[in-house]
């Protein structure tokens, strides 16, 4: 009885000193037989396959991605040319939408700016945050969401 322990005992441990056994051997193999012939080829499937197995998922979040990064980069762009590169000031504010939204203005500016401004202006500091902004510019999502989907159903 005191044999069946023991036996029992490298049992379990030559299933562990195998394992990393097994793999050394297997990554040593292909690299030492053809480390140049096999390289070029196996890096230029598998950067095709990925893309070429799932384009809806890649590219829906790679659009989103981009949609995102825009938004963050307009707002740098305009932010800071006169005050602090956190915020947008008003003159900043209106710069912006002229140049990104032509003609979202056009009809009384100095009115539809000061109201806009106001309105986005939250934390009541004369100046529009970039979490400010990004509500600007999910209301204008929205609406024009709603927009297209009720031109849609007529």
């Amino acid at each position: 009885m005191a044999e069946e322990p023991v036996a029992e005992e490298p049992v379990a441990e030559a299933p562990v000193a195998e394992a990393p056994m097994a793999e050394a051997p297997e990554a040593e193999e292909p690299m030492a037989e053809e480390p140049v012939a096999e390289a070029p080829v196996a890096e230029a499937p598998v950067a095709e396959e990925p893309m070429a197995e799932a384009p809806e998922a890649e590219e829906s979040m790679a659009d989103l991605e981009v949609a995102i990064n825009m938004i963050m980069d307009v707002f740098a762009r305009y932010a800071g040319t006169h005050g602090s590169r956190r915020s947008l000031s008003k003159e900043e504010l209106r710069v912006l939408l002229e140049k990104e939204l032509p003609g979202f203005l056009e009809s009384g500016k100095d009115d539809a700016m000061e109201k806009l401004f106001r309105g986005l202006d939250t934390s009541e500091d004369s100046t529009v945050s970039f979490q400010e902004f990004v509500l600007l510019v999910a209301g204008l999502t929205a609406a024009c969401h709603k927009h297209f989907q009720e031109e849609g159903a007529s």
